[in-house]
């Protein structure tokens, strides 16, 4: 019988687990081909959501889990539960029920009957906050122009994927992780699935605009390199302007002066985004400390 491992990191979602326990226990019970291995992954949760994990593995041995000694974040909580992993195939999802459970069943058939290795859910954000949607257009623009990787439009980290990719994912061993950049960087074959926004039905997002932007920037360094061409085309730009504007005695120079100072400290700072995430990648510091789980002990 083959085995399904899904992977859920979990951050102070005490108030929707019951709601999500319910939805996969109704999909388990729609699935009795195939044997199934859920894994939260607590992430260094202040409220009772490890307490509630711990209370339904011991209704069901099915239900495993990982508990951190403080918040990693998601990247490093979804890398934990891929090594854990012990399935056939795998899938990972949010805790937040804002993607449909019911694709589970959907997406083990697709890449059972076809021809692909990884399916991957699609959103239509018809619904969901105006500004986060087009920010969230700009930055794959943007990511997809300035990097040699192509992701699509309102891909979800929702998806499943067979043991062949699991295993290629595990192999990447950077501190600086982008699950999605990853996954378009390994290739295989892949398939979407797509499904309408749903509001969340309990808690909050645990990314606010601020995290959103700095999650978005720390991705788009990770994988393009064209920051560090700025100050090369900023000095030709500024060698043109200043060649042109060297004998025009009705310019102020101040202001120039000004200007160029603060174009070097904007190098600066983009060259010193690069160095501090190449500090980061050689002391080869663990992305994750597990303090506790329920896994068996070989």
């Amino acid at each position: 019988m083959e085995k399904i491992s899904i992977v859920i990191p979990c951050f102070n979602e005490e108030e929707i687990l019951p709601f999500l326990y319910k939805e996969l226990s109704d999909v388990i019970e729609n699935m009795k081909k195939v044997c199934f291995e859920i894994i939260f992954v607590d992430d260094g949760s202040t409220d009772k959501t490890l307490e509630y994990i711990k209370y339904i593995s011991k209704k069901d041995n099915y239900i495993k889990f990982l508990s951190f000694s403080r918040n990693f974040g998601q990247e490093s909580a979804i890398l934990a539960g891929l090594k854990f992993a012990t399935g056939d195939y795998v899938c990972y999802m949010d805790a937040d029920l804002q993607d449909p459970t019911c694709l589970i069943k959907d997406m083990y058939s697709i890449l059972k009957n076809n021809s692909c290795d990884i399916v991957i859910a699609k959103r239509n954000r018809k619904g969901e906050n105006i500004l986060i949607r087009i920010l969230s257009i700009l930055f794959y623009k943007i990511f997809n122009k300035f990097t040699e990787l192509e992701i699509e439009q309102n891909e979800r980290n929702f998806r499943m994927f067979s043991k062949k990719v699991n295993d290629s994912i595990l192999s990447f061993n950077e501190y600086n992780r982008y699950i999605k950049g990853i996954f378009n960087y390994i290739g295989f074959n892949k398939s979407y699935i797509e499904y309408d926004y749903i509001k969340r039905k309990k808690g909050k997002t645990k990314y606010g605009f601020k995290g959103l932007i700095k999650y978005a920037y720390s991705s788009f360094i990770s994988w393009s390199l064209f920051p560090l061409r700025v100050p090369y085309y900023l000095s030709i730009l500024f060698l043109i302007l200043t060649l042109i504007l060297f004998n025009n005695k009705m310019i102020n120079y101040s202001y120039i002066i000004c200007l160029f100072t603060s174009i070097e400290f904007l190098c600066i700072g983009i060259l010193g985004s690069y160095i501090s995430k190449m500090i980061l990648e050689t002391k080869k510091r663990p992305l994750y400390i597990v303090k506790e789980d329920n896994f068996d002990k070989k």
